[in-house]
């Protein structure tokens, strides 16, 4: 697996974009879980997607 495109540190590591704390997506997308986010606790990578086993 080549390095990421840009460095996105990640602790998911359930993700299947998951390697040694980064990510590995080709793009990230990320959504506020509300109609406006003002912490990063209310927002939400919606490029997550669960490890196949």
């Amino acid at each position: 697996m080549d390095a990421p495109k840009m460095e996105v540190k990640c602790g998911v590591d359930t993700c299947q974009y998951y390697k040694n704390h980064m990510c590995y997506a080709s793009q990230i997308e990320v959504n506020p879980m509300r109609s406006k986010a003002k912490t990063s606790d209310e927002t939400c990578c919606t490029t997550f997607r669960p490890q196949q086993s």
